[in-house]
């Protein structure tokens, strides 16, 4: 192809000619005339080598990407993908990134007989936890005819090798499937629990056991289901520093999460930090829009203290706080110690407005064990105390600003110490350490 230069400055338009792709290149030349350089285009055909259908031949311009066809079919054999050099190990064509520079053929390549690996996969329904009593289904995503085989443990449960199967007990199982001729199966597990009702005294519409943590553990906290908090920084003018992955503040002790709250002057990330104390979230983790979130919690009662479980939403959709709402399911300051407040908080009614739709309930008892939720539905939220619930609050259907509250949202657990709320009678930093212990998070559906 004959190449144009020309010395003086260069206008490109491109334009269309008779079909063909031109692109028109004009300068101020001395003799006036235009010249004109032709793109070229290529020819791709598709070579599907004893498969169907074959896919039809495609005309590229230099520079741009061949159009991904639909995968041909073979008898027995499994479509890997196209590849430019007709053997078992040159690289697949890559239609997201690849360019066109020349005619090509594309071949397709199959696996042989002797390899065949299972493509689909297996499903169980229900999810990753399911309870005893309940059938166990697994499903197979991919066309070939399987059989299952379910396993306790890793060990093969003589005669289960049905699509069904009712676990006896409570532990991890698995199935697999596998098919004849095929050399790999595919398997997944799932974690079986036994059957835990909502706390005594619910409206009965949440029942199905969807996430939890009964923090049986030791250590840090699950790093699969929560976070540390993203700083450490407090707000609301609190004392406290909450470090991350610090287990002096925060640890799995005796089947509960313990939040702790020290006056330790610890040195974390070359600072003084007078204050310590717990936070976690399972933003990105654990989100859920409408259902029961369950807490057995006890609080710890000092001026000073402020713990609180609450809820915020994953995406802030209708703006940063309060424009997208706030749940709180329960707070506590120590200079109140019989009072558990529960409130919500939105852009047309907050405390900052003097119009917050929280109420409070008197506990005579502070630092026993309580269940605190919330039953959370299109139209409203109750809230309960133990078994009783004690807090209603309507969707009042005037928009956004008064109910922001039918996105997902995630769960915080935290101990705050001082601040405007927690503070505003005064600390006390010689009855520190105090705890706030969780005895377990559990959400239904």
């Amino acid at each position: 192809m004959k190449s144009v230069s020309f010395k003086n400055r260069w206008r490109t338009v491109a334009f269309a000619l008779s079909g063909t792709i031109m692109l028109a290149a004009t300068s101020c030349r001395n003799d006036g005339k235009q010249a004109e350089e032709e793109v070229p285009s290529y020819r791709v055909t598709f070579n599907s080598k004893g498969g169907a259908p074959t896919p039809p031949a495609q005309t590229v311009v230099k520079g741009e990407k061949v159009a991904k066809p639909d995968d041909p079919a073979k008898s027995d054999d499994f479509f890997e993908g196209w590849t430019k050099v007709d053997n078992a190990t040159s690289a697949l064509w890559d239609f997201d990134t690849e360019t066109v520079a020349d005619d090509i053929m594309l071949y397709a390549r199959w696996e042989s007989d002797a390899i065949k690996n299972l493509r689909g996969n297996v499903i169980i329904t229900p999810g990753s936890i399911s309870e005893l009593g309940y059938d166990l289904a697994a499903s197979y995503s991919g066309s070939e005819a399987v059989t299952f085989q379910w396993e306790k443990d890793g060990a093969a449960i003589s005669g289960a090798t049905g699509a069904k199967y009712q676990p006896a007990e409570i532990g991890w199982y698995s199935v697999s499937a596998g098919a004849v001729g095929f050399v790999t199966k595919r398997s997944v597990e799932v974690e079986i629990i036994e059957k835990i009702p909502p706390y005594q005294g619910g409206s009965g519409q949440y029942t199905r056991l969807v996430w939890r943590d009964e923090f049986n553990g030791s250590g840090l906290p699950d790093l699969a289901k929560w976070n540390f908090h993203h700083s450490g920084i407090p707000s609301n003018q609190e004392m406290q520093y909450y470090p991350a992955g610090r287990a002096e503040n925060t640890v799995q002790r005796d089947g509960y999460l313990v939040l702790t709250a020290r006056n330790d002057k610890a040195m974390i990330n070359g600072q003084v930090r007078e204050v310590t104390s717990g936070y976690i979230n399972t933003r990105f983790k654990g989100d859920w829009k409408y259902g029961r979130i369950e807490v057995r919690a006890r609080v710890p009662v000092c001026l000073g203290t402020w713990p609180a479980i609450w809820m915020m939403p994953t995406n802030e959709v209708y703006g940063g706080w309060p424009k997208s709402g706030e749940i709180d399911i329960m707070e506590h300051v120590g200079h109140n110690q019989y009072r558990f407040y529960f409130n919500v908080h939105t852009e047309k009614y907050n405390h900052m407005h003097g119009n917050d739709r929280g109420t409070s309930v008197i506990s005579l008892s502070p630092t026993s064990f309580h269940v605190f939720a919330i039953e959370w539905f299109e139209d409203r939220i109750d809230w309960y105390f133990n078994d009783r619930r004690v807090h209603r609050v309507q969707n009042d259907r005037t928009g956004w600003e008064s109910w922001p509250l039918d996105q997902r949202f995630y769960l915080i657990l935290n101990l705050a110490f001082g601040g405007t709320w927690g503070g505003s009678q005064g600390v006390n930093l010689g009855a520190l350490p105090q705890e706030f212990l969780i005895d377990y998070v559990r959400v239904y559906q």
